[in-house]
């Protein structure tokens, strides 16, 4: 803080105290807009609060409309941050009425429209960001208001809309012209290249998408935006996994962590919490996986954040999984689907459908295994992406293989396109479908090729054990489930 600023917020103590209850009202108000700028949003809070009580002592036909606005709508966005959502309705709800111009209806009702995105309430969050873009007149606003249109897109599985938005993000950015808010500019190119991260990563896991996110935390960095460089430390974790880089995504959500928690941002800690869960799995810590993951689920029920719950089980799925518990994996994929149908996230449940799909078939329910492939072949449509397309081959071949219908050759087909499509698959997803590839090529007699796909199985375990320097996380990693039946099945011998 600067001297001046330590002098306004000893005066906002002082008169507090004292009986000057007009300036106690104008100096609190200072005081609230000198935390916001440290990022302190509990004291911005208090002294939010601070401010509508002492307006209330003097009647409010005294304050300024625009200052009682500026007070619920500022506490409105900053209880949705620390998860009290009934607050942050309430004071949201009172702003908009408050609210004259259309920049600050605009303005309010895309603060509504997070708060419903962070209750998982999508339909409602989408109503009211297209109420808002309708209302608003400046580029920069606008541009705003549709990333997080963009985001909700992200979140929802519409690809095409989510990038075809984007790029009018990046054309009202260049509209805006000499004499705008450059730092609010720059933020929204920042979003831009976050987004794009986001979809990059998720078409083709690992290409192109680190570069998109480090040139948002360039930009977020530079305006001191530490909740947004937050997200960005966040969102590249699974693009570091990809390439292996364990330590560096778990060091970046460790910051990432850090700075929610200084910010009290509930809904970020959550996020942080499950996605360090996923990185102590993929580096066999099981343990420290399982405790993220309960920190994720109690968070998420303490915001009502119901997605989180969807997430939760679809993550202590793929952990049980790879302990070799099918049975408790199925059941988990299971609960996740159910959440995902109720919220309508397209992505999450094709993911949990796939992965519900593979435990079915390997359990030997076979019908339900082929249930879940008539899910994903209905769910195709052009916004299918890579992942998606690679998983609905493993599986039809899967089932092909297991079933004992003769069709070996189609499954040997179905499983060659599958490993073409996912070229990017995570560690151990690569390392499982290429150990029951083999199964299948040494079931139709081409020995050859089964040692091939053994082979192409090991070069990848041997490349994600040389970027991780720990050896007792080394050692974690080949007990997987197929990674243990990998390493047992290339022993002399085996």
């Amino acid at each position: 803080l600067s001297g001046r600023q330590e002098v306004a917020i000893q005066a906002a103590h002082h008169y507090c105290r004292s009986l000057s209850r007009d300036k106690a009202r104008v100096y609190s108000l200072v005081a609230a807009r000198l935390a916001q700028r440290r990022n302190a949003n509990r004291q911005a809070i208090s002294w939010l609060e601070r401010f509508l009580e002492l307006a209330d002592d003097q009647g409010r036909s005294n304050v300024s409309r625009e200052d009682l606005y500026y007070a619920f709508d500022q506490l409105g966005e900053l209880y949705s941050l620390t998860g009290e959502g009934a607050s942050a309705e309430s004071h949201l709800r009172r702003a908009l009425e408050l609210a004259e111009t259309g920049e600050e209806k605009a303005r309010t009702l895309g603060r509504i429209g997070n708060h419903y995105y962070l209750q998982s309430a999508y339909e409602q969050a989408r109503k009211a960001q297209e109420q808002a873009l309708e209302i608003a007149t400046d580029p920069l606003q606008k541009a705003e208001i549709l990333c997080s249109l963009v985001f909700l897109d992200f979140i929802e599985g519409r690809t095409t809309e989510g990038l075809a938005l984007l790029e009018n993000v990046a054309r009202l950015a260049e509209s805006a012209g000499e004499g705008c808010d450059e730092a609010r500019k720059n933020g929204v190119m920042a979003t831009y290249y976050l987004r794009m991260g986001d979809f990059t990563h998720r078409a083709d896991p690992g290409a192109n998408a680190l570069e998109y996110f480090d040139r948002a935390l360039e930009l977020f960095r530079q305006h001191g935006d530490i909740s947004r460089e937050a997200t960005v430390l966040n969102n590249m974790c699974e693009t570091l996994a990809v390439s292996g880089e364990h330590e560096r995504a778990v060091e970046n959500l460790r910051k990432a962590e850090d700075i929610w928690s200084r910010l009290g941002d509930a809904l970020g800690l959550a996020i942080v919490y499950h996605n360090l869960a996923e990185q102590y799995t993929h580096m066999s810590q099981m343990n420290l996986a399982r405790e993220y993951f309960h920190r994720y689920l109690e968070t998420s029920r303490e915001i009502d954040n119901r997605l989180g719950e969807g997430y939760g089980k679809l993550g202590l799925g793929k952990l049980l999984e790879q302990e070799g518990d099918l049975a408790s994996a199925e059941s988990h994929y299971g609960e996740a689907m159910k959440v995902f149908e109720e919220l309508g996230g397209r992505d999450m449940l094709l993911d949990a459908v796939v992965s519900r799909g593979e435990m079915l078939a390997l359990l030997g329910r076979l019908d339900e295994a082929r249930e879940m492939v008539g899910r994903l072949e209905a769910a195709r449509n052009e916004d299918f992406g890579i992942a998606q397309e690679s998983g609905l081959l493993y599986l039809k071949g899967l089932l092909l293989h297991l079933s004992g219908s003769g069709a070996e050759r189609e499954a040997v087909d179905c499983f060659s396109a599958a490993m073409r499509e996912g070229a990017a698959l995570p560690f151990y997803t690569e390392t499982k479908r290429r150990f029951l590839f083999s199964q299948l090529l040494e079931a139709v007699g081409d020995r050859q090729a089964a040692e091939e796909q053994l082979r192409l199985a090991r070069v990848r375990l041997e490349k994600a054990l040389s970027v991780i320097s720990d050896p007792a996380v080394r050692s974690g990693m080949k007990e997987k489930h197929f990674v243990a039946l990998l390493v047992e099945r290339s022993a002399p011998g085996g």
